[in-house]
């Protein structure tokens, strides 16, 4: 894993698939510094050049690919972000809809954290956007957004940061 400010940017994977192969104590060193200086190229690449339209998000958006080009779009347009295998399909209000070919694990390091949360292990959503939260028997909690007709379900593992988001103290 390379590491920035706490946040994982990239994985680095090498495989050896003649045989199996324990990585010594210094092996893992050398693949560790591999890994400081392949982020520190990148660093200093990204310093030096400019941004493609889809890598980086600006504070007020990110940009979602269309076809053969890039749309610009404002954190305040993304209504919710579902898991479909390793993409993410990101609805926005008016009902419009990109599939993303990044998954929600990535998803959850460009987003604002005050402005959305995962709620489920296939749904990110954006809090203003929440309506209701339905508590049913069995412990099964759902959300309603204003913009979209399905309910959401809310994993048990995430209904805390559900509560609070939605400022059900003690509830």
């Amino acid at each position: 894993p390379l590491l920035r400010d706490g946040r994982l940017v990239a994985l680095i994977g090498l495989d050896d698939v003649r045989k199996t192969h324990r990585w010594t104590a210094a092996e893992m060193a050398r693949l560790a510094r591999l890994g400081e200086l392949v982020l520190a190229a990148a660093e200093r690449n990204e310093r030096l050049a400019p941004a493609s339209p889809d890598a980086r998000p600006s504070p007020s958006g990110c940009y979602l690919r269309a076809g053969s080009c890039h749309v610009q779009v404002a954190w305040e347009d993304i209504v919710s972000l579902a898991a479909e295998d390793d993409y993410a399909r990101v609805r926005l209000r008016g009902g419009r809809e990109f599939l993303d070919p990044r998954p929600l694990a990535v998803w959850q390091t460009l987003l604002p954290a005050a402005r959305f949360g995962r709620v489920h292990r296939s749904w990110i959503v954006a809090w203003p956007e929440v309506r209701r939260l339905h508590r049913r028997a069995g412990g099964r909690w759902t959300l309603e957004l204003n913009t979209h007709a399905r309910p959401i379900p809310v994993g048990r593992s995430h209904q805390a940061a559900v509560r609070l988001a939605v400022n059900l103290r003690g509830a």
